[in-house]
């Protein structure tokens, strides 16, 4: 049996990537061990995971660190490692993984009410321009009311939403809330929403109807559908959300979250 230890200190929709090929080795009785962020631990089941906090001075992009030395951060986590990690391991954007890649839903361990599930990116750095406009989210909550919405993120990542105390809304933007909550709130929900970005491709991979806003429709309804989920798509021309025609945008979205109700709602 071969032990190999893997490095996820990168974007989350990597992640999922990573994880994949993870249950690849696993499946043709590699021993493997995982270095990662605590609150990614669900992706690696069957796995030995080893967690680290964030590292410092450090810009993460695709898989890796793009603002620190690279061999002292790689020379550092291989300390950590108990196993051997893979010379293609180099902190770098790659998809050195081939076809060897099994994708699946994960577990989910504690149920929730069934809702609608938005995830309200809010990134302040690396993509800021596919943030949507904050008033997307509160226009479509309004709109969507008496029905149940639930947002989900993180502070500093996705945005804290003011809505009237009447609406049936709750957010769940908080200190930490891991991907497990992402994949228990998946668990019951009717439907997701959110632009193009990790947790609604993490929806889709949960089996999750997910209605995505973004500029690259085929990549993420089609190439990176892995379980071919029903995805639907408001397709902007450029990367810049912030020039999102609202209005338009929330009628398109509730027609199609409509399709996935239960007609007693």
């Amino acid at each position: 049996m071969k032990k190999v230890t893997l490095i996820d200190i990168g974007e989350l929709g990597w992640s999922l990537e990573i994880s994949a090929y993870a249950r690849w080795l696993r499946k043709y009785h590699h021993q493997v061990e995982v270095i990662t962020y605590a609150d990614r631990t669900a992706l690696y089941p069957n796995c030995q995971v080893t967690c680290i906090g964030p590292i410092k001075n450090a810009v993460l992009d695709g898989m890796g660190v793009l603002k620190v030395d690279r061999r002292e951060v790689l020379r550092d986590l291989r300390r950590l490692a108990k196993y051997k990690v893979p010379p293609e391991m180099t902190l770098r954007f790659s998809r050195f993984w081939g076809r060897r890649q099994i994708f699946k839903a994960y577990r989910v361990v504690a149920k929730k009410k069934p809702c609608i599930l938005i995830f309200p990116r809010a990134r302040p750095w690396k993509h800021a321009r596919r943030n949507l406009p904050r008033e997307y989210y509160t226009g479509l909550i309004s709109r969507l009311h008496p029905l149940r919405v639930v947002a989900i993120g993180k502070p500093g990542f996705s945005y804290k939403l003011d809505v009237s105390e009447k609406l049936n809304f709750h957010s769940f933007v908080q200190d930490g809330t891991t991907i497990q909550n992402v994949i228990d709130y998946c668990g019951t929900a009717y439907c997701t929403i959110g632009s193009q970005s990790a947790l609604p491709k993490l929806a889709l991979l949960q089996g999750v109807p997910t209605f995505m806003i973004g500029h690259q429709k085929d990549r993420h309804v089609k190439r990176e559908n892995w379980m071919s989920t029903e995805a639907g798509f408001y397709e902007l021309p450029t990367d810049n959300y912030k020039e999102l025609d609202i209005e338009d945008c929330i009628s398109k979205t509730i027609a199609w979250v409509s399709r996935f109700l239960p007609k007693s709602i």
